[in-house]
């Protein structure tokens, strides 16, 4: 455990010009501190993550393009930084908890149901799986493909 945000995304981050005059100051605010807690780091590490998932699919059906970009400089970029072994088998707990929220009508009404029953069905099959992997993801999204049929919806706004 260690101390994490709680609720890691881009809507609870701040990007501004660094201090000149305080070399603390590197122009990155988190929002909402009042969630920083203790905790497991795969749960920020997801949060931030999935949003980048869920983008690429919404966009283009598929877990690639810039959106997948950005996922693996994150993701890759924290393992190598924290040396994190394990949160290959705890993030599929963490992604089920997120997959929910991105997929809530509630939280973003204008995506189609395809989308919603992708971001619940990878996080099935990744708490099966029990791991977590970009790989899996991809064989995953795969399997889903292979087994509806083709509408030629890309799973933007809709539904």
């Amino acid at each position: 455990l260690c101390r994490v945000h709680g609720d890691f995304h881009q809507h609870n981050i701040m990007l501004s010009e660094p201090s000149a005059n305080d070399p603390a100051d590197n122009g990155i605010t988190l929002l909402d501190a009042s969630r920083f807690i203790w905790g497991e780091p795969a749960d920020d590490v997801i949060c931030m993550g999935i949003n980048y998932l869920h983008q690429a699919i919404r966009t283009t059906g598929r877990f690639t393009g810039p959106y997948r970009e950005l996922f693996d400089e994150f993701y890759n970029t924290y393992v190598e930084a924290s040396h994190d072994k394990a949160i290959e088998q705890v993030i599929p707990l963490f992604f089920a908890f997120r997959s929910v929220v991105v997929a809530h009508p509630v939280f973003i009404p204008d995506q189609s149901d395809d989308v919603r029953r992708t971001m619940v069905m990878l996080a099935l099959g990744l708490l099966k799986e029990g791991r977590f992997s970009t790989r899996l993801v991809d064989r995953l999204l795969d399997t889903m493909a292979a087994q509806k049929p083709s509408t030629g919806d890309a799973g933007g706004a809709g539904a």
